[in-house]
């Protein structure tokens, strides 16, 4: 699935993220609700995670802490699959 989005610092933010990917490790950007801290431009986050479900209205992540984190679809910029995260090395 890819939607190309606006042009951002030299290159084009796409959702390359579906329904097919649950289960996948992904990254997602998403707009922050605007607050009167944050005027002007818009404000954006990350979630890495492992996409848990992709819903008509939103998509729910679980990041590595356990946490479930749910955004709405409408405020998704750009997401992508990443590579499972690597395990610490033993010294």
């Amino acid at each position: 699935m890819s939607q190309p989005g606006p042009l951002r610092h030299g290159g084009r933010l796409e959702i390359r993220v579906g329904p097919s990917d649950v289960g996948q490790r992904v990254s997602v950007r998403h707009h922050l609700p605007a607050t009167n801290d944050t005027p002007g431009e818009p404000q954006f986050t990350d979630i890495v995670g492992e996409l848990l479900s992709w819903g008509a209205e939103e998509v729910c992540i679980r990041r590595r802490t356990g946490e479930e984190v749910c955004v709405p679809l409408r405020l998704i910029v750009a997401a992508k699959t990443i590579p499972p995260a690597s395990t610490p090395r033993v010294r």
